[in-house]
């Protein structure tokens, strides 16, 4: 019999079918009756992947979260989007000792890692000390970038036990009243830290850090295990000579690429600087590769 468009009954669970050419049915063979219900699809509009498709429907190819995110540390429920695309949003990072929780340890640099994915611990805060007086300072000796020449005695280490979640630990946003009372001579110091493991494996054109809404200004020091002491290099955005990465009220992309270490824990400290009667704010903060921010690890959940 002559196929004709199916007009009743639900099609198979397809999820490109909106995106397959029209499916005509037809007849079982040697079937009497001509009902919808006793009608079956051609061959080319089964359930199962061609040939440029990721996936389709439930047919993942195999896939899992692990291959799909390109790590074995990676688990949960992989699914396929209506455009047969790989949906990784039930895809989690499993929760592992000590690969996970050591990227919210101060122990950090003592700990071997095998970890297959790129993963940072959320941000921690540390609010540093008392206020710094500046003698002399002026709005052009310390704003931008001059002001982190004066925090040496206020600046916790990478190591020290006393950091605590930060207010949002995905992207800090961090905001408090003012304290300073004479603008530019004065400043108060806050600190933030994220631990970010890149596997030798991991395949990236960049590595950034992305600072927003700073109030009043911002540095960025990296390190790692080519860098011990610490790197915020000029080379990575805004800059001052004799300061590094850093910037004033506003928003900037740090570009790290060359000075990440690869198979290793890099740790970012982000130092926040108040220097004028007002709002101190520092509205959000995040590591991106290739322009997609890093998976993380909840440190709120984690123990030393």
């Amino acid at each position: 019999m002559p196929a004709t468009e199916r007009t009743s009954g639900a099609p198979p669970a397809r999820a490109c079918w909106a995106q397959a050419t029209a499916v005509r049915w037809h007849a079982q063979p040697g079937a009497a009756s001509t009902r919808p219900d006793a009608r079956q699809p051609r061959a080319a509009a089964t359930v199962t992947k061609n040939g440029t498709d990721a996936c389709d429907g439930t047919d993942l190819g195999g896939a899992t979260c692990a291959s799909a995110l390109g790590g074995a540390d990676y688990g949960g429920t992989l699914g396929c989007t209506t455009g047969c695309a790989y949906d990784t949003s039930q895809c989690t990072w499993k929760s592992q000792t000590p690969v996970a929780t050591a990227l919210c340890t101060s122990h950090y640099s003592q700990i071997s890692y095998s970890a297959t994915g790129t993963i940072r611990g959320t941000w921690q805060y540390n609010p540093g000390g008392v206020h710094v007086s500046i003698p002399g300072g002026t709005f052009s000796t310390t704003y931008p970038c001059g002001v982190f020449r004066y925090d040496g005695n206020v600046r916790p280490s990478m190591s020290s036990p006393s950091w605590v979640s930060a207010p949002n630990g995905q992207f800090v946003s961090f905001s408090e009243t003012s304290t300073i009372s004479t603008p530019w001579s004065q400043a108060r110091f806050r600190y933030f830290r994220s631990l970010v493991y890149v596997p030798t494996s991991a395949a990236y054109a960049s590595l950034k850090v992305r600072v927003t809404g700073v109030d009043d200004s911002a540095q960025l020091v990296l390190f790692n295990a080519d860098h011990p002491q610490g790197i915020s290099p000029s080379a990575a955005g805004t800059s001052d000579a004799t300061v590094g990465a850093c910037v004033g009220n506003g928003s900037k992309d740090f570009d790290f690429t060359a000075f990440v270490k690869k198979g290793a824990v890099n740790a970012f400290l982000l130092m926040h600087a108040d220097l004028n009667p007002s709002t101190s704010r520092l509205t959000s903060a995040d590591v991106l590769a290739d322009g997609v921010s890093i998976q993380t690890y909840d440190c709120s959940t984690a123990t030393e």
